[in-house]
């Protein structure tokens, strides 16, 4: 009995982590892209200015 509570709770726990790491890739990958806008601008800052 424990033993399939133990089970259930590490599946449960690697889907969620499964779950998790995909959301955090989604939300990495908008933010790189809006980081690199940021860095494009960041970059250019210097051009404006002299």
């Amino acid at each position: 009995m424990f033993q399939k509570i133990q089970v259930l709770v590490f599946e449960f726990s690697t889907v969620q982590v499964t779950f998790c790491y995909r959301e955090f890739n989604r939300i990495a990958e908008r933010m790189h892209q809006q980081l690199r806008v940021f860095l494009f601008y960041i970059a250019l800052l210097p051009i404006f200015y002299y």
